[in-house]
């Protein structure tokens, strides 16, 4: 009987350490900090907040690349001839109105510059991008073209004055 006994308390041990590890081990969630590698179950609001961030990214992205490719255009008419650095520049312009940041990089790009001339900077660096891609002989001729388009305009009485 003293054996039955002790093999009934074994088995009652054993289950009882199995349920433990069980609830340990599949019953838990683990917390954020110790969620490892695996990926834990988010909330709705979780979620949710994830789909419209990921909305707000991808309209964001959609706007840049509308930008990049009209400025791409605006460059591409200012190389042939049908626009005059100054209308890309003022073209450029229009593309960064409500974009502070956009504004502010080109700023930064061009220190101690006025915003016109700095979109003017902008539109030459662009346009000698495009033709070290496109005609990388003409990238000297051209911009030397364009640099002497925008120092005439900057000595000027006038001023430099953005169509």
């Amino acid at each position: 009987m003293n054996q039955a006994l002790f093999r009934l308390a074994v088995v009652i041990c054993l289950v009882a350490a199995g349920g433990l590890c069980f609830h340990r081990f599949a019953c838990d969630m683990p917390s954020a900090e110790d969620a490892g590698p695996h990926p834990r179950p988010v909330t709705l609001g979780e979620y949710l907040e994830g789909l419209a961030l990921s909305t707000d990214l991808q309209a964001r992205l959609e706007s840049t690349q509308r930008r990049v490719q009209a400025r791409d255009a605006v460059v591409t008419e200012l190389l042939a001839g049908r626009l005059t650095l100054l209308e890309a520049a003022a073209r450029f312009g229009e593309l960064n109105a409500g974009m502070p940041e956009t504004r502010d990089r080109v700023m930064r790009a061009y220190p101690g510059a006025p915003y016109r001339v700095a979109l003017c900077r902008q539109v030459i660096e662009q346009a000698r991008s495009v033709l070290l891609v496109r005609a990388p002989e003409q990238v000297e001729r051209v911009v030397a073209r364009l640099e002497a388009e925008l120092q005439a305009h900057m000595e000027c009485e006038a001023g430099l004055r953005l169509p």
